[in-house]
This record gives C-alpha cells, structure tokens and sequence, in this order.
C-alpha cells in the first residue's frame, strides 16, 4: 500500500502526516525522512476550497442569535493533540476535510473554564455570585452550561504549519524509566514535530448577549495568559489580540451578571444530614455541635459530605465568636472551612 502510494500528490496536510509517512523502520534514517515530509506541510497555505468553507463558517456564525466573534493571533506557535496517536509518535489536531490546524470547543471550554475559576478567586471579596455564573455557564455534573464554544478555525493567510523540534538530551533516562542515570556525555536526540501558527476564529454563543461577550472574555483571558493545547509552561498556545479591544477586560472588571429566576440551576434534593442540622434550634446548637460534627466526619459521599459543610458553618455564622476559643479557630470549624475552600 505504502509504495502504490509514494507518488501519490496531495496537498492535504492531514493525509500527508497521517497516511502518507514513509517507511520509518530505519531508525537512522528516520530523521531525516520526518523532516523531509514537515518541509512538504511547511510551504502549503490552505486551498481555495478551505478559503470558501471558512467564508462560509464566519457567515453561517454570525446568523446566530448572541453569537460574539474574535479573531486572535498567535504569540509564537500553539499545538492541540501532541500526544495523539500518530506514525511519527508526534501529532497536531487537523481539521478532517481540509486539513488546516484547527483547535476543539472542548479544549477552549476548558481553557475559559480555568480561567474563570482563577479570577473567581481573586475576585470572591468583591460583589457578585461568580460561582453561581460558573455553574451557569460552565455546568457541573448535575447541570449543563449554557454556553457554546465552537471550534476555532484557523484564518486563511501565511502557510499555517511549521516544523518545530524538541531535544531529548538524555534518552536512556527516560526509556529505562530512571534505571539509568544521566550524564553530561549522553547524545541530545533533537525530535521534529509539526506545530501552527497566525490567527483563529473564536466563537461562542450563550442565552444572551451578555452571557457571550461574558464567556468570550474569559475565553481569551485563558488564552493569553494561560494558553491551550501542549507545552504551555514553555510559551507554547498563547494568543494575543491584535485589536487591543478593552471591551472584554471591562467586562470582566464589572459586577456579575444578576441571574434570573429560571437560569439557576435546579434545586437539588437536600441530604438526611443536612436537614437535621438545619432543623437544630439555635439555642441548641452549642450542645449538639460537636455531635453534629463527629457524624459529619463519617459521612462517605463527597457531595453530601460539602453540603454538610456548608450547612454546619452555616450554624456557627449564627454564633459570633462561637467558632474561637482562646482567640484561635476551634480546630472542627477550621477543618470544615479547609474543606469547602474557606480557610
């Protein structure tokens, strides 16, 4: 198959890294001939068929309802799926049809989602319920999100892929997992592998419009501070907005999003534990506090047992100063606080 194929001439990226490598068994050889075929990738720029469809994608985008668009460049080189399955033990995520770099609406909600956990926590001293716009935008196991991230495409332009390379300086190290030890004598194995480049079409589409510029601001929060795809810690999958916009970053500087009645999430079935602790008078719950606690430590499902948390430390907000002795938080209500992320 291999040979009826080796003059075969293609200008798909896709087919070209995927089924079209070389015999790559000679592993002398194996270098050159992986270099030898990113330099066939490194010259091509898309195709007018791609041109068209991405055309068309913008515009079939921008019909919908609250839908908020953005085109961001990258700083340097950014690479989704480098440890997929691929003949070159390296692979980048291609579009299927077209084969132009492309990066999935999962690996963006994640990156959004991150982002927004980080700024919810340097903003939990200022007004409004981010963790309740979390929920809403992102879900949880008990609720969907509400908000749609499509897949970037890539923005026709400059050859999008470009040969990149990482040196393994002590390969038996890593091989023998350890078994050997390394050494400024070992030989650097440098290890060519296909990276993208240029601008995306980002997209997401919420309930409204504001939910959308919501999510795109924290969106690209993500991807210029913290980047997506593999080797981010090296500068790898960072963006850059070349419109310098500061629309997003006063977006996110303004209060939350006051939620409607029937855009919270549904009430979930409160636990045995929880009611029995939310049916303790306040009167009496100095005395039954340590009680109510030991039972809590027993408790065995995570969901309850934060639940449960959450509604005891409820109980010793009634009771100013009851949670110090000595001027030092009693050790129980610190551990309830660590556990809810309170402390």
């Amino acid at each position: 198959m291999r040979e009826g194929l080796a003059h075969f001439k293609t200008s798909h990226a896709g087919l070209l890294l995927e089924r079209l490598v070389p015999d790559l068994s000679d592993a002398a050889k194996k270098p050159e001939k992986i270099a030898t075929l990113i330099k066939t990738v490194e010259d091509w720029d898309g195709s007018d068929l791609y041109r068209d469809a991405f055309s068309l994608f913008r515009a079939r985008l921008q019909e919908l309802p609250n839908i908020v668009l953005k085109e961001l460049s990258v700083t340097d080189r950014v690479i989704v799926g480098l440890g997929a399955e691929n003949p070159m033990e390296t692979s980048i995520t291609l579009n299927r049809l077209y084969g132009v770099p492309v990066i999935p609406g999962s690996a963006l909600k994640g990156v959004a989602r991150r982002y927004a956990k980080l700024f919810a926590l340097e903003e939990k001293d200022k007004a409004g319920d981010y963790a309740k716009q979390i929920q809403f935008l992102f879900g949880d196991r008990d609720w969907g999100g509400r908000i749609t991230f499509f897949d970037a495409w890539w923005v026709p332009g400059e050859p999008p892929l470009c040969k990149d390379v990482i040196t393994v300086h002590h390969q038996q190290y890593y091989t023998t997992k350890g078994k050997e030890s390394p050494t400024d004598f070992d030989d650097p194995n440098p290890v060519s592998f296909v990276s993208a480049k240029g601008a995306f079409l980002f997209a997401v589409q919420g309930p409204t419009r504001e939910w959308s510029q919501l999510a795109m601001a924290l969106l690209q929060g993500g991807l210029c501070h913290l980047g997506v795809g593999a080797k981010t810690s090296s500068g790898y999958g960072r963006f850059r907005d070349d419109t310098d916009d500061t629309a997003d970053s006063e977006v996110l500087s303004g209060s939350a999003i006051e939620l409607e009645e029937d855009q919270l999430p549904p009430t979930q079935p409160t636990s045995a534990f929880v009611k029995k602790v939310k049916s303790v008078a306040k009167a009496d719950f100095k005395s039954r506090s340590g009680a109510l606690f030991q039972e809590w430590e027993k408790l065995t499902d995570s969901a309850e047992k934060e639940e449960g948390a959450k509604a005891l430390l409820e109980k010793v907000a009634e009771h100013p100063g009851f949670d110090k002795k000595d001027g030092q938080t009693k050790p129980w209500v610190q551990k309830l606080r660590d556990y809810v992320g309170q402390g």
